[in-house]
């Protein structure tokens, strides 16, 4: 399938269960039963990551919903297993970064770069070295220059400030990543460095290989209180310790920081095995062998944030709450669903506290009240960035809840958008089944 202008390979994850349906007396000594499949789960691997590593095995976390009522989520991360090979096998591409670029650094320092990679390459083929990188004018740029500190907007700042915990705080903030929008998973990261540098954090820039971005892989290394070093990616808003092995970063090549780059020439190149003191040059060889202060970045000092137009918000809900109704209406061929705004309602008041940043810790069937007194009720709500309505009712689909042979089955729908900055906006979704229990 295609997200975007990315063409991926998607896995979701169900739990497949056999429910019974309403006894018809005029069938005697029959039994109605209908197979159900709950989503649990979704794994994105996009289709270049196979082709340039031409063989996947290894884990991936799983984007998990946010709740689903009669399954425990627990804090901890879900991962699936996957061996991923194509037959017959496709050549990985090879491209050299350096042609039709033009240089951007002095001729001393292009050839100090090209040197770095070359010396290091030597000594390891496979890991990703990156001294130098492609600017949108075409230019080949020194990668330190992309970093300084960046005030974020206020909604990060707020969550750092009011947070008592750090590390949850800097889950949170990548977590808002996630809306960022256009941009690939290096300037993603980047991004993230600059906000945390700007917030007095040590932060650096991680370049090597994991699943599922293959060989385009880019993490953010953070210290936090009591000298924790933390990984974040930014790209699905996910934090690893850097001690933790099933940290899908499976290679780390190279570790930007403002004034320096350094190249990983440890006999291991997986997080959980590696040592990340910087100033072991027996580890670890710097391209300039001291700090360079001097560098200026490209970057600006500052970033204009516009606030998303609460109008907008308001009837792009509306809007898309309708649309995927109606996609229900299409798709459901045994009866046309009828929608119980009690539970709508309940719904959207559990999307928008859970949203608000306490986590949806409390008690999500307590909160159903009276509907459960009637009603066996089902939900699963999950997030997404908001890309497109036609994306959104495709992900709403794919949790299955509109299949469904019983006659009597009620729906409830919620939306509750979540602004950023930009027009970027987040997008969370509460979709219910109701079984009337007396029948």
């Amino acid at each position: 399938m295609q997200i975007g202008n990315k063409h991926v390979l998607e896995l979701n994850l169900y739990d497949k269960q056999i429910n019974k349906l309403p006894h018809d007396s005029r069938e005697p000594n029959t039994i109605h039963e209908q197979f159900e499949h709950r989503w649990l789960g979704r794994v994105v691997i996009p289709f270049s990551t196979i082709l340039t590593l031409t063989k996947i095995d290894g884990i991936i976390t799983i984007k998990e919903p946010l709740f689903f009522t009669g399954y425990k989520l627990h804090k901890h991360k879900g991962y699936l297993k996957v061996m991923i090979t194509m037959d017959p096998p496709v050549p990985a591409p090879i491209f050299s970064a350096y042609e039709n670029f033009l240089p951007g650094e002095t001729p001393t320092l292009m050839a100090e770069c090209r040197k770095f990679e070359v010396r290091n390459r030597q000594l390891f083929l496979n890991r990703r070295y990156v001294a130098l990188v492609n600017d949108s004018n075409g230019k080949r740029i020194l990668a330190s220059r992309y970093l300084r500190p960046i005030k974020p907007p206020y909604q990060i700042q707020e969550i750092l400030t009011n947070s008592n915990n750090l590390i949850e705080a800097i889950n949170l903030t990548a977590h808002i990543l996630l809306t960022i929008g256009c941009g690939d998973e290096e300037e993603h990261a980047v991004l993230l460095v600059c906000w945390l540098l700007h917030l007095h954090l040590s932060a650096a820039l991680i370049l090597g290989q994991a699943l599922p971005e293959g060989s385009k892989a880019a993490y953010v290394l953070v210290q936090v209180e009591n000298n924790i070093s933390l990984l974040v990616n930014p790209s699905d808003g996910n934090v690893y310790s850097i001690s933790d092995p099933l940290c899908p970063l499976i290679s780390i090549g190279t570790i930007v920081t403002q004034e320096n780059i350094f190249a990983n020439i440890q006999k291991v190149s997986n997080p959980s095995l590696m040592d990340f003191d910087l100033k072991n040059k027996s580890n670890w060889d710097p391209l300039f062998t001291s700090p360079r202060h001097d560098l200026s970045s490209i970057q600006p000092t500052e970033l204009t944030y516009i606030a998303v137009n609460e109008d907008i918000i308001v009837e792009l809900r509306s809007n898309l709450e309708r649309e995927i109704k109606l996609k229900f209406d299409e798709t459901r061929q045994h009866a046309i669903p009828q929608w119980n705004l009690m539970a709508s309602r309940a719904l959207r008041e559990i999307l928008s506290e859970g949203s608000a940043g306490s986590g949806f810790d409390f008690d999500i069937e307590h909160r159903l009240g009276q509907t459960l007194n009637s009603y066996k009720v089902t939900v699963v709500a999950f997030q997404s960035p908001y890309i497109s309505r036609e994306k959104l009712i495709q992900e709403v689909l794919k949790t299955n809840m509109h299949i469904n042979s019983n006659k009597h089955a009620q729906f409830a729908l919620s939306i509750h958008i979540q602004p950023f900055v930009n027009n970027l906006i987040s997008c969370s979704v509460a979709i219910a089944s109701l079984l009337p229990k007396h029948l």
